[in-house]
């Protein structure tokens, strides 16, 4: 019998503290929250250590995301933090290359020599309960680090990874595609051999949970675990947004993101600026040259921006016209937990127990997307009705207390 679900009342709200060991690998080093990989990534952290379990952290310290370590917040001391520098840069060579191996370019770039003697001198050093894997790539590290001894290995992946890249080739020029559609069939081969050699995987949809499920071995252990929000930090108002303010959120790293804005710009503005007098704002990182070229009096391109929440909280209505990608679209969570009025499309809303036209609007394809962006401005009223009935949602389903009563019980069952 779990005390998770213990009524005690101590510095661990869901019972006391289990001499639990969690060895936390990761791809980047998971800050700053300014993207949804992040976010879920801290997220997970911080739950686990307040669940009471000790957690130690290793990760993989990127050249495209670097983190100067001593300037992290007094959490990551908290977790003894580790790190190894890595080029997981794409380049011409690596990628010719590619094309003469049968292993997954995407998933090789993030091994590193170094970064597997660390985690074997860490796992000598102290007996953990739990290798925990976040993200598939960092499942590369699995068949070297694997050891007989009553310890369990998890993986959370984020997305279906290959999913993505199928799906974003889509959208490319014929020699382009074909490139992706070869490293997505790889990838695919990658995350379907290591599904299965996992004791226990936590996806982040019920999708996700059904792929995966159809692949790998009935004593696998699966817990559907969407992300989670934490409402403190969000405020709920939208009272005084602006219903004729049209935004997008997110990082321009992650593809499909690009691609969505690209399609948006290209094939919805046009209608949407000759029936309203609405503006679009653009913010995240990495935004590249082609999309700044679309600056006009009307659309304001404005890159990374320091705080999100404080670049949402005059606008009202959050566009994401999403056609790839799998798993939770966190930017949509923590823009419904604001109270903002979500236009995306059926992949964009994926994970979410979302209703088109009560929670969110839906539309797929250019024409329905512009005819839902003029009907959000031009009735305030019930666009925003749409938003508190999402912020509502948030509250129902996605709280950072049910996320972390679910993961404590679960990793109990794992690890026993």
């Amino acid at each position: 019998m779990f005390s998770a679900f213990s009524k005690q009342k101590n510095s661990y709200p869901y019972g006391r503290p289990y001499h639990v060991r969690i060895l936390v690998l990761t791809n980047r080093v998971p800050y700053p929250l300014k993207d949804g990989g992040n976010v879920a990534t801290m997220q997970m952290l911080e739950s686990m250590l307040h669940c009471g379990f000790k957690v130690k952290l290793l990760s993989l310290n990127t050249k495209k995301h670097f983190v100067n370590t001593n300037t992290l917040p007094k959490v990551f001391t908290t977790l003894a933090l580790e790190t190894i520098d890595i080029n997981t840069d794409v380049s011409i060579k690596g990628a010719l290359q590619s094309l003469f191996s049968t292993q997954s370019y995407n998933a090789t770039r993030f091994y590193n020599h170094d970064f597997k003697e660390l985690i074997q001198k860490t796992l000598r050093e102290e007996k953990y309960d739990m290798v925990h894997f976040e993200n598939i790539y960092t499942a590369i590290y699995l068949e070297a680090i694997r050891q007989d001894d009553g310890t369990k290995y998890i993986l959370r992946p984020h997305n279906i990874e290959h999913e993505i890249w199928e799906k974003a080739g889509k959208e490319e020029s014929f020699i382009k595609r074909a490139y992706i559609n070869l490293l997505a069939r790889r990838l695919k081969n990658y995350e379907i051999d290591h599904w299965k050699k996992f004791d226990a995987i936590i996806p982040i949809t019920a999708i996700d949970e059904a792929m995966i499920k159809h692949y790998t071995a009935d004593t696998t252990h699966y817990l559907n675990l969407p992300t989670a929000i934490d409402l403190k930090k969000i405020p709920a108002g939208n009272n005084d947004s602006d219903n004729t303010k049209i935004f997008h959120l997110g990082s321009m790293a992650w593809l499909p993101n690009r691609q969505a804005m690209e399609w948006f710009i290209t094939h919805v503005w046009d209608t949407i600026e000759k029936a309203t007098k609405a503006h679009f704002y653009m913010a995240g990182r990495d935004m590249p040259e082609e999309l700044f070229n679309f600056q006009s009096n009307r659309i304001h391109v404005l890159g990374e921006v320091d705080d999100a929440f404080e670049f949402m909280m005059d606008k009202q209505i959050m566009v994401v016209p999403l056609f790839a990608g799998s798993g939770v679209r966190i930017k949509i969570l923590e823009g419904m937990a604001a109270a903002k009025t979500i236009v995306t499309t059926s992949i964009g809303v994926q994970g979410i127990d979302a209703f088109d036209k009560d929670q969110v609007v839906l539309a797929n394809n250019p024409k329905a997307f512009a005819d839902a962006v003029i009907w959000c401005v031009k009735n305030e009223q019930k666009c925003k009705e749409i938003g508190r009935k999402a912020r509502q949602l948030i509250e129902e389903k996605y709280s950072i207390e049910n996320f972390e009563l679910k993961l404590q019980h679960f990793l109990l069952k794992v690890i026993n």
